[in-house]
């Protein structure tokens, strides 16, 4: 009986599948990367209330060198905005960055957040 695959067919096959595998993997993690260069993001850290403001402490994450401004938010226990300010970032040579902003509000909130950050 003369055998369908011989060892060195089937050895180079799983080899160029494993490499085409790898190769998929890399381009698929490259991809992922690039798309987070550049980004910026937030992180709320912690918030403190008084009857009519809230004071907010947020991590920022951006390239370095960039401005980048954040809007900030305060809620009341129905998830309403009964406060809200814009807060710029200024450029500096770290990437991360801890902030602190105060709220005014109409009504005591509950909660605050960081509902978006962006690069000017």
């Amino acid at each position: 009986m003369v055998p369908l695959f011989t060892s060195s067919v089937w050895d180079d096959g799983l080899d160029s599948l494993t490499t085409r595998s790898g190769a998929s993997v890399a381009l698929v993690v490259w991809f992922g990367l690039s798309g987070t260069k550049g980004a910026v993001t937030a992180t709320d850290v912690a918030f403190t209330r008084e009857p009519r403001e809230v004071t907010m402490v947020f991590d920022v994450d951006r390239p370095v060198g960039t401005v980048v401004t954040c809007h900030v938010k305060a809620l009341d226990s129905d998830y309403a905005t009964v406060g809200s300010t814009d807060v710029e970032i200024p450029a500096s040579h770290e990437r991360s960055t801890r902030e602190s902003v105060v709220v005014r509000t109409t009504t005591q909130a509950v909660t605050a957040t960081v509902d978006g950050c962006r690069p000017l």
